[in-house]
């Protein structure tokens, strides 16, 4: 068995994820994977002397030797919790760009992302950054990636990730629909170990377009879902999106792909928002991070809910075993 090696970049050093991984990874002491933490330890100091509940994360980091800290990731961030700003920007940045290093050269075997303000970081690279799942893409090359929300068994993508509502029909086509479905179906039988997945393709309009009369892009969809008679896993679609999610529909499916972002996200968050994990498919790495954003509201108070980094961490050491 290969045992998971893991990388965290910290995200924004002003928003909640120094916290819930803080938090986290002490829940991992009886686990065979180690971590690496791309940001040096110094920075974990001087977050203790201003929160003395990050002291008992110093200590068993000490101690279980299960952690290591990479100290050429020097990086300068403002103190300040709770704001976007360029400087904690850069940090997040920074601490993404080694770790995605690390990840190429296979020096880590799966890469856990805490959360990071994508305003804070375009003001500090003026780069264009539209998020991780995109910057992801970019890095390594790949021509095709989807972005899966899972929490428990269930599991939900979009097609389309971070574009404007009104941009959606545009951007769809059936090439994008046939890869967001292969790339699922890959990742189940070669995470989750499924013989025969099972895909729901959701449609884009109200009653599935109700035989054109909201839409005519269920007709595409269906020759995407067609393509796939005969493939080593079910596609079945399209699926009117205000049935699918009932539990009873939803259960037959191991993943439910949607043609927009919040067609699937918000179901998803109803769900298991405490729990939910982002994971990006069709990469040469394991990629997972919390389901939620930097939490500047509540930074620095210590009482940032760790579930969901526990998850992550989880389902990154669970995929990356062999």
């Amino acid at each position: 068995m290969t045992l998971a090696r893991v990388g965290i970049s910290l995200g924004d050093p002003g928003g909640i994820g120094p916290e819930v991984l803080c938090k986290a990874l002490p829940q991992f002491a009886e686990s065979n994977a180690t971590f690496k933490i791309f940001c040096d330890r110094f920075f974990f100091e001087r977050l203790a002397n201003r929160c003395l509940w990050i002291r008992p994360f110093l200590d068993f980091a000490e101690i279980s030797g299960k952690i290591e800290f990479s100290e050429d990731c020097t990086f300068e961030w403002n103190g300040l919790f709770g704001r976007e700003d360029p400087l904690n920007g850069l940090f997040a940045f920074r601490s993404l760009e080694a770790a995605v290093d690390s990840a190429l050269s296979g020096e880590i075997t799966a890469l856990v992302t805490a959360p990071l303000s994508k305003n804070a970081v375009e003001m500090a690279t003026r780069s264009g950054f539209r998020g991780h799942t995109e910057y992801l893409r970019d890095r390594t090359g790949v021509e095709d990636i989807v972005m899966m929300l899972i929490a428990g068994d269930f599991r939900v993508v979009p097609v389309t990730r971070h574009i404007p509502i009104s941009e959606v029909p545009s951007n769809l086509n059936e090439r994008l629909i046939r890869r967001s479905v292969e790339i699922v179906a890959l990742a189940m039988s070669r995470y989750e170990h499924l013989e025969r997945p099972s895909i729901g393709v959701l449609a884009l309009n109200p009653h599935a377009g109700d035989n054109g009369l909201f839409g005519t892009e269920e007709a595409m969809i269906a020759r995407a879902v067609k393509s796939f008679e005969g493939a080593n896993f079910e596609v079945v679609g399209p699926l009117v999106p205000d049935i699918a999610f009932i539990p009873r529909f939803r259960t037959k499916y191991d993943a439910i792909v949607g043609m927009f972002h919040d067609q699937v996200l918000i179901p998803l968050k109803m769900a298991g928002f405490d729990h939910g994990v982002n994971a990006t498919l069709g990469l040469p790495f394991i990629r997972t991070s919390p389901d939620h954003g930097t939490g500047f509201d509540i930074a620095g108070e210590n009482i940032a809910d760790p579930s969901s980094m526990i998850e992550a961490i989880s389902l990154a050491i669970r995929w990356a075993d062999k």
